[in-house]
């Protein structure tokens, strides 16, 4: 039986707060629709079951963090003492910053509390919306919203 801690990818993002995987799970068609157009994909693709998972977004495929931390026999960079490394950088913006600011976290809460403390942190200060971490905008009551 799969838990949220199973979501925990090897770089240290929660993939409840990942928009791939938020917009598939949650079949929300205009995220959905913004995906698709900034990676040049059908609605259709746009889809996930999590970073560990066999059914992963088309990205995965330039992941450099999963055949690293399998190589160091780790589950992940929030137990490497090489952290933040090479593999971070080049990343798109959001997922950096994600990454960034979740090792830490993650090591401080560890892996069983990391999910909760990770879907607190994206929610929309004005009304407690769901948000993943390339918002910038709450889909609900549409204020502006700066997470990291």
């Amino acid at each position: 039986m799969e838990t949220k801690a199973d979501l925990v990818a090897p770089c240290g993002i929660y993939c409840g707060i990942c928009p791939v995987y938020i917009a598939d799970k949650g079949n929300i068609e205009s995220l959905k629709e913004g995906i698709a157009a900034a990676f040049s994909v059908s609605v259709g693709e746009v889809w996930c079951d999590g970073c560990r998972s066999g059914r992963v977004f088309l990205t995965d495929a330039d992941c450099t963090v999963k055949p690293c931390v399998a190589a160091k026999g780790l589950a992940g960079c929030y137990e490497c003492d090489e952290f933040p490394c090479h593999n971070i950088e080049g990343r798109l913006e959001p997922v950096r910053r994600a990454i960034l600011r979740s090792v830490p976290a993650l090591r401080e809460v560890g892996i069983e509390g990391f999910p909760a403390h990770e879907e607190a942190h994206y929610r929309c200060p004005h009304c407690g919306c769901r948000l993943h971490m390339a918002a910038r905008q709450c889909p609900d009551c549409q204020s502006a919203v700066e997470l990291d």
